[in-house]
């Protein structure tokens, strides 16, 4: 994996999931925002999914040695640009990836992952799910979008430290 670096000071993280640099600046913290949850709608077959989780958490998202926290307990992982899809500008480096290719909803300790019936599938754990429904993604756990789109997810702490 591709070293990452902190914005504020060019230093490097010591793995992948560290939330701060060896200068001890956190990952993203100017970029954090806390709004209300709200119930997803599938865009596919699958039915509504309202994340459970009773408060806000960070996201950690790895793309292409890039990494992004999203505080937002669900949202939509594609290439269509809407408020649901935060990392739509990265992925539209990924042409196999579909507009609304899989949504994610932070459940307690876990993501649910479900597949928008993309047309180049999507693998928890390398696994494929298309058609599947809801699967389980463990909270730090890897997510693979069509042939070639790799992303860690990992759950954060939440400011006020209810997790």
């Amino acid at each position: 994996m591709a070293g990452l670096t902190c914005a504020h000071c060019g230093q490097g993280f010591a793995d992948e999931w560290a939330t701060a640099c060896i200068e001890g600046h956190e990952r993203m913290a100017d970029e954090v925002s806390w709004a209300e949850p709200q119930p997803i709608q599938s865009s596919g077959t699958s039915q509504p999914v309202t994340p459970v989780a009773d408060h806000q958490v960070q996201v950690l998202v790895n793309l292409d040695g890039r990494a992004m926290t999203i505080a937002r307990n669900d949202f939509v992982l594609g290439r269509q640009r809407t408020a649901d899809s935060p990392l739509a500008h990265l992925l539209d480096n990924y042409p196999n990836v579909s507009r609304n290719h899989v949504q994610v909803s932070v459940l307690h300790d876990h993501f649910l992952i479900v597949d928008e019936i993309s047309t180049n599938n999507t693998f928890v754990d390398e696994t494929p799910i298309r058609g599947l429904g809801p699967q389980r993604l463990e909270a730090r756990g890897s997510l693979r979008l069509a042939r070639n789109c790799y992303l860690s997810l990992a759950i954060l702490d939440d400011p006020a430290g209810r997790r």
